[in-house]
């Protein structure tokens, strides 16, 4: 007998109900072994990569030399361990126990490689991000103020000051949208590459585009209204005369 995990149902017995199905371990022993239930899917040694197919067996149809016993309690774990080796004890002393802990500790040790990989990963990502906004600040306040012989043109031809700015904020956020759509386009498929250093998240998470979007948006926002709002203000005689 066995059970399989939801993997193993969904990828050998697509579209059927696998309970009363047999199927044959390469242990050395060929006898079939029939499905008697079906369990969720969970990550044995590490959160990385794609759950696979999984059949669990009686230690009594296979005996193993090594094997891991976990205890569930309401208290705190750590206190559980002295308690858990003595009741191994009775039960046979000979046997060796080892490597006693919480799970929490199992857990931290088994992301340890990919939470420093991570980490590392997010403050390049971070230092590239706040350099992507320094340069779309730069390149929209210098191109803004190199257009005041423009806005004081339009101010003597009769155009508000708050006309003169949204035209502009407009302008440059048609431009920042087209920026951002080509890097989304290029950012979908390169970001499948991270895919083994996520966990409980998608390569393609759309909270993050959206709010890398929105950032650089309000930071071409910003570029644009303070030298627009600042061109507006100027006297638009002086500024021509000085033109």
């Amino acid at each position: 007998m066995a059970v399989i995990n939801e993997t193993f149902a969904r990828q050998i017995y697509p579209g059927d109900n696998p309970i009363g199905r047999k199927f044959i371990v390469n242990l050395g022993n060929e006898k079939p072994h029939e499905i008697i239930g079906v369990v969720g899917d969970v990550k044995l040694t590490t959160v990385e990569g794609d759950i696979r197919p999984t059949a669990y067996l009686s230690s009594r149809q296979y005996a193993f030399g090594l094997m891991n016993f976990v205890v569930r309690t309401s208290g705190d774990p750590g206190r559980l361990g002295p308690a858990a080796v003595r009741v191994i004890r009775e039960i046979d002393p000979m046997l060796p126990v080892s490597a006693v802990r919480p799970l929490e500790d199992v857990f931290a040790e088994s992301i340890a490689r990919p939470r420093l990989t991570a980490v590392a990963m997010s403050v390049f990502a971070g230092a590239a991000l706040l350099l992507a906004a320094l340069g779309v600040y730069g390149i929209v306040a210098y191109s803004v103020s190199q257009r005041s012989r423009e806005f004081g043109i339009r101010v003597a031809l009769g155009a508000k000051p708050s006309q003169i700015i949204g035209m502009v904020v407009g302008q440059n956020l048609r431009i920042v949208a087209l920026g951002l759509g080509a890097g989304l386009l290029a950012a979908i498929p390169a970001t499948r590459l991270l895919r083994g250093l996520l966990y409980q998240v998608g390569p393609n998470d759309p909270t993050t585009f959206v709010a890398i979007g929105v950032m650089l948006a309000v930071v071409a926002i910003v570029a644009s209204y303070l030298p627009a709002r600042r061109g507006t203000q100027l006297d638009s005689v002086a500024t021509l005369k000085s033109e």
